[in-house]
């Protein structure tokens, strides 16, 4: 799989929000790990994680987040940075509920949001 499709799909995902051509998109993610996730040879969703950050997009709402997909990314943050962050835009009521789900806890508030979680207690 392309890093240039992961990240397409994480564009589309927020494109209205974040408007900006592809390409600068996919620059600001220079640097940037970027993990796609696919069901049944399908590209489902996408992975961003930089230092102890994340961020991640998918085609629809649904079951692609597995245990074993958080372990890899969340666990792996929180292993090496006893720490991971990420951030919401404040419009985007339904990121704010899947953060929240997993248990990330708001540290700031304004046009953008911030979430941070230290453990997670609910995938082993």
């Amino acid at each position: 799989m392309a890093r240039s499709d992961a990240l397409r799909l994480v564009y589309e995902a927020c494109k209205e929000r974040c408007p900006m051509s592809f390409d600068r998109f996919a620059a600001a993610f220079d640097g940037w790990k970027v993990v796609p996730i696919e069901r049944d040879g399908e590209m489902v969703a996408t992975i961003l994680m930089r230092g102890n950050e994340i961020h991640c997009a998918a085609k629809e709402p649904g079951k692609w987040l597995s245990r074993k997909v958080l372990r890899d990314s969340i666990g792996a943050i929180l292993e090496q940075h006893g720490i991971c962050t990420t951030a919401v835009m404040a419009d985007n009521s339904a990121g704010h509920a899947f953060v929240q789900r997993l248990g990330f806890k708001r540290t700031t508030s304004g046009e953008v949001v911030r979430y941070e979680l230290k453990e997670m207690t609910h995938v082993r």
